[in-house]
């Protein structure tokens, strides 16, 4: 199990390497459509590129996932309570297909961008090989009320991480990517 964790560690870590020099990394993506028309783009490794509006997320399982927010230049924030799709369920539901298949594809990273191009990085690991994957949402309320123009109309919430600093605002597009394959074990 740890060498599992380590693995996706390393893969998250080489995804993030490679993207960074990648003129991709740096491009802001803008939205012309207004917060109730904005969709969700999905691309890369997935059956074809699709999007997803709130009203789609809204099909899915709902997921609450509560949150204590802590900016790391800002600290404490404040406690919330998210709610949306899993992003996993999404991925799916979207088509995602991975380089070997949705469930064995730990070489995969998930790319996350904001409308105002602010991007981050998910390991596969994280979202399809760990129970706390399921509450890495799209959510689309807070505290019971929908997101405010500032956050939404889609947010990625990432529970596990002590900072917020994953947790995307104005979710545009989500780019699953394949990463560096490891070294195959010589015998």
């Amino acid at each position: 199990m740890m060498k599992r964790k380590f693995i996706s560690l390393i893969v998250m870590i080489m995804c993030v390497t490679s993207l960074v020099s990648m003129e991709i990394f740096c491009q802001p993506i803008t939205s012309a459509s207004s917060q109730s028309g904005e969709k969700i783009t999905f691309e890369g490794l997935f059956e074809r590129k699709t999007s997803m509006s709130v009203d789609d997320l809204k099909k899915l399982e709902k997921r609450y996932v509560p949150v204590t927010m802590v900016g790391s230049h800002k600290g404490y924030i404040g406690e919330f309570v998210y709610a949306g799709a899993s992003l996993k369920e999404a991925m799916l539901v979207a088509g995602y297909r991975g380089t070997r298949g949705a469930n064995v594809s730990c070489e995969d990273c998930i790319r996350a961008i904001g409308k105002d191009g602010y991007g981050i990085i998910l390991s596969w690991g994280e979202v399809f090989n760990q129970v706390s994957g399921e509450d890495i949402i799209l959510a689309y309320e807070k505290n019971g009320k929908p997101l405010d123009r500032e956050e939404g109309p889609v947010r990625l919430i990432v529970p596990g991480d002590y900072y917020c600093g994953r947790y995307v605002k104005g979710v545009t597009k989500v780019v699953a990517l394949t990463g560096y394959k490891l070294p195959q074990k010589r015998n």
